[in-house]
């Protein structure tokens, strides 16, 4: 879903003289949001259960109209820039031994969130953090 889309819906819904949300045409699709904040952001865990309380919202709104929306939250990818001994304690503290790999771990969850796989699925939070948040 392209979020001009959802923008100009909205502001068809807030105009009494224009169509309201549940009278445009029907739409097919699917929007995948990646919750992904630096450690630069105050407050990660507001930002990030805000961003997901979004997701749902919006699923709850657009799914009757064939709109899919979902989120995936990413754990720690690298190592990129990240100091050495950071990465060791990040691997430490994760099941799978490892932090995320670039452009790899990341493909499989989209590619399922925009397949005809997940079909039956909306307004979801998919955790890809290698096991990280289960000893959290």
């Amino acid at each position: 879903m392209d979020v001009c889309l959802f923008a100009g819906a909205a502001n068809l819904a807030d105009q009494p003289s224009e169509p309201r949300l549940d009278e445009l045409p029907p739409r097919t699709g699917k929007s995948i949001t990646v919750v992904l904040l630096t450690l630069r952001v105050r407050s990660v865990a507001a930002a990030k259960a805000g961003i997901i309380g979004m997701t749902r919202d919006l699923a709850g709104l657009l799914s009757p109209m064939g709109v899919y929306v979902n989120a995936i939250s990413p754990g720690g990818f690298g190592p990129r820039d990240i100091p050495p001994g950071f990465v060791k304690e990040y691997s430490d503290r994760t099941p799978l031994g490892r932090m995320g790999r670039d452009g790899i771990d990341l493909k499989g969850a989209a590619l399922f969130l925009a397949s005809p796989a997940s079909d039956y699925v909306t307004g979801q939070n998919l955790v890809v953090d290698g096991g990280f948040t289960l000893w959290r």
